[in-house]
């Protein structure tokens, strides 16, 4: 691999200029791209402690300093213990290993620092297992001053109170044994046993719980090896048929148990049933036969039941039950007294309370819905945030509801409708603020700014406006920290020409800058403008052209169009040159940043109208418009050289569109479906996904009903119509689309004699694991674009090709010279 990377390195690097102009981005620039990292405040909001990534390349630096920005100190390969002494100094452990105390004062250094406070995983106790015996534990409590040893204990947990230790115990007969052992009095009792080789596993305490909570596992019964080998299926399942589903499973079952009294144990689980949250002392159990939620839509033995269990008596009463094939979603109180349920089949708010079982409706019919992008429809929106009492908030596109969970008091819109009429997008930030005051992020899908709002619930006002601006905080849910003991905030901010950075508030009015991490000044870097056009049904459509800094209108530059979802609310954030991917494979292409930087322009149009049972002719009117719009406009871009790049469903609009227009000189498709016909009823044992229901919510019916809806989205049908050269990806473990639908692709097309590549790439999933394979990735696919927009060499894997017995041994990378095409 060695030549490889050394061709890589030569590749990336030699389009920069001659000249004194910046520096192009290469495809191993992210390698070395400097960005700020973890950081964390003191209590009291005046110093700041953070990291930067590659400050210097391959290594990172420490930074220290107060939020004032009067002082700094940095250390080159540190790492950052805390702050200690009430906020007087800070704990550094250096790159030499030596650990010293920072006077935040003074900025002095007092010296080494001979042991870092370590903190205690359980509170009022000590465990430690013994070093002679690891199923030894060793206990000392702090409401005693004795050690006590107990053997055989296979794991332990520290009780929702915190005054005792729940014990696991293995038994002569090698079953599980659980005992409370109190840590007051040093005593254990016997609280429940299991049978021979089932095992037990805590699970995590959950914040507002009262009860510990277990599973047990046990194997599933052995089969009878005498009888036939064969699946039978029966149209009356609540499951579709799945040959490759695992026979060997584990059972599963979860308990609690009480904290007082008795203790007692209470089977929360069994088969089909599965936990949805455990409140104060109750836990929300939802059974459902069918093991895919969509196949509730027309089965009804796949349909939800919900039920109560108190984790005190366990007592379990029914809660409700779907009665349609719309989804009946459910959520419990912090404090567990209600279960709130959204039953999108009579399209309302119920409230259910767990004390006297009583339901009530708390919204009127559609009252307040949420546009889903994918089908375009309505939907219940359920993102819940409680406020204290029974009152809790729901959004919608774009305002805040509040209702009551006691059915009391009707819902209430709190914004007034001021979002909606503004276009004004509001989600509530989960950060203590104001008392009696909610913090908003905001975006306005107007102008693409996003900010915050401030709404005074004591108020019958409209939120009022604190600060918005072309700025990028991170999106629907920024994360913002609050000093503990100040009104401090830090947050991330970031335009499109800036890299993301620290930043202090007090009111969130104005921001003191606390990183200056900009390595985006080093190189090209671009600009972003949006793009207003009218497209399909007369619909105003948007999208964002990025430019590079060193623009010239007089030029003719090359265009990449990549096609996904909605983006251009994201006109604002920075685009990092990161690895194009990872596992998941939604953004296999090549980065915008090195597009742009390497005199490409890039159109990024907002596939966010799809017309019903036509999504992917929606889909290309909406991307064609949009070129077409450029190409009126904008004089600068060459009409001949434009192509398109898309993974998973942007692969599958990429399918569809370059078989249904000529106005690509080439085209990339990752991971995504060809054939919507196979898609609906097919699946193999490393993509059991269960796509019937989607395709037939997609295309409007089923197969039978509407046969050439299948085919008219399904690319496969339309491939003798490809005029571009097209570069596929697509991988035999894709766990979301499976290989076929590629591999069937590609040999019509190689059938059609089109000029058609497949990238294959081993372990890579959905996407492309980084390292060697992201790489070389990387580098074909630019040498794929780069000859067809940019008139440069092929290279020899697009020339001659790659026999398969010399994968590994053979890249084809290198450029081929000899005047052969593609």
């Amino acid at each position: 691999m060695k030549p490889a990377f050394l061709l890589l390195l030569f590749y990336s690097c030699t389009a920069s200029y001659l000249s004194a102009q910046k520096p192009e981005i290469t495809l191993q620039t992210y390698k070395m791209w400097s960005k700020v990292g973890r950081y964390e405040i003191s209590s009291k909001g005046d110093y700041i402690a953070f990291m930067t990534e590659n400050e210097p390349t391959t290594n990172k630096t420490l930074t220290i300093k107060p939020t004032d920005n009067s002082w700094e100190k940095k250390y080159v390969g540190a790492i950052f213990s805390g702050f200690t002494n009430q906020d007087r100094s800070a704990l550094i452990t250096k790159s030499d290993g030596q650990t010293i105390e920072l006077d935040l004062k003074t900025q002095s250094e007092l010296g080494l620092v001979s042991r870092i406070p370590q903190h205690q995983p359980l509170k009022n106790i000590n465990v430690q297992k013994s070093r002679i015996n690891n199923k030894r534990i060793i206990i000392q409590s702090i409401f005693n001053k004795n050690l006590d040893s107990i053997e055989n204990v296979i794991n332990f947990t520290l009780s929702a109170t915190g005054n005792a230790l729940i014990l696991n115990i293995e038994a002569t007969h090698n079953q599980p044994v659980l005992y409370w052992y109190d840590l007051k009095t040093s005593t254990r009792k016997k609280i429940w046993e299991g049978l021979k080789d089932q095992q037990i596993e805590f699970v995590p305490p959950m914040e507002n719980c009262n009860h510990n909570l277990f599973k047990k596992l046990e194997p599933a019964p052995a089969i009878n090896q005498t009888l036939a080998e064969v699946d039978v299926w029966s149209y009356k399942d609540a499951n579709y048929p799945n040959p490759y589903l695992s026979k060997n499973r584990i059972n599963e079952s979860l308990f609690s148990i009480s904290t007082t009294g008795e203790h007692v144990i209470t089977n929360l689980t069994e088969k089909s049933e599965r936990l949805v949250s455990a409140e104060g002392d109750f836990a929300l159990i939802e059974y459902r036969a069918g093991q895919f939620l969509w196949e509730a839509t027309w089965n009804k033995n796949a349909r939800a039941t919900l039920y109560c269990i108190s984790m005190k008596t366990g007592e379990k009463k029914l809660v409700d039950k779907q009665i349609g094939g719309k989804s009946l979603e459910a959520k419990m109180s912090p404090d567990g007294r209600y279960i709130i349920i959204a039953d999108n089949n009579i399209n309302c708010y119920k409230s259910y309370n767990t004390n006297n079982g009583e339901t009530k409706i708390i919204s009127k019919n559609g009252q307040i819905t949420f546009t889903t992008l994918d089908e375009g429809i309505e939907i219940l929106p359920f993102d819940i945030f409680w406020l204290e009492g029974n009152s809790f908030i729901i959004r919608d596109d774009y305002d805040l509801w509040e209702l009551d969970a006691s059915g009391k008091a009707p819902a209430v819109n709190l914004t007034k409708g001021f979002g909606r009429e503004n276009k004004l997008v509001y989600n509530i930030i989960p950060v203590k603020y104001k008392e009696g005051h909610l913090l908003l992020n905001t975006f306005n899908e107007k102008n693409k700014e996003w900010g915050f709002y401030s709404l005074d619930l004591s108020k019958n006002e409209v939120p009022s406006k604190l600060n918005m601006g072309r700025y990028y905080y991170g999106g629907d849910h920024p994360i913002i920290t609050k000093a503990t003991n100040s009104n401090t905030y830090i947050l991330t901010r970031e335009t499109n020409n800036e890299s993301p950075n620290l930043f202090a508030t007090n009111d969130f009015k104005t921001f003191t800058k606390l990183s200056n991490a900009h390595p985006e000044n080093n190189y090209n870097w671009m600009t972003a403008e949006l793009i207003t056009w009218e497209g399909p049904d007369r619909r105003s459509c948007s999208g964002i052209l990025y430019k590079p800094e060193d623009f010239d209108p007089n030029k003719q530059y090359p265009l990449m169009v990549n096609v996904y979802n909605s983006c251009s609310d994201q006109i604002n954030s920075f685009m990092e040159p990161a690895e194009s991917s990872v596992k998941n494979g939604f953004f296999n292409w090549l980065p915008a940043a090195w597009l742009v930087s390497n005199r490409y322009l890039v159109f990024v149009p907002d596939v966010n109208y799809r017309k019903p049972h036509s999504n992917l002719q929606s889909s290309l009117q909406i991307v064609v418009s949009g070129i077409k719009k450029l190409l009126e406009t904008c004089k600068y871009i060459n009409g001949d050289k434009i192509g398109v790049q898309g993974s998973s469903w942007g692969g599958e609009q990429v399918n569809y569109i370059v078989t249904h227009t000529n106005i690509f000189a080439a085209a990339f498709t990752g991971s995504g479906f060809s054939d919507q016909i196979s898609r609906a009823g097919f699946s193999d044992r490393i993509s059991d996904n269960y796509n019937l229901p989607s395709v037939e919510s997609q295309e409007g019916g089923l197969l039978t009903e509407v046969p050439e809806r299948y085919i008219n989205e399904s690319p496969l049908f339309a491939a003798n119509n490809i005029t571009a050269p097209l570069l596929i990806k697509h991988n035999l473990d894709d766990g979301a689309v499976p290989f076929y639908q590629g591999l069937q692709f590609f040999r019509l097309l190689r059938r059609l004699n089109k000029r058609v590549w497949l990238l294959q790439y081993d372990g890579g999933g959905h996407g492309i694991n980084p390292g060697k394979n992201l790489d070389d990735f990387n580098l074909r696919l630019a040498q794929f674009f780069d000859y067809y927009l940019r008139n440069s060499l092929p290279p020899k894997w697009m020339t001659v090709g790659i026999p398969p017995e010399m994968k590994q041994m053979n890249t084809g990378l290198e450029l081929d010279s000899s005047n052969s095409r593609p």
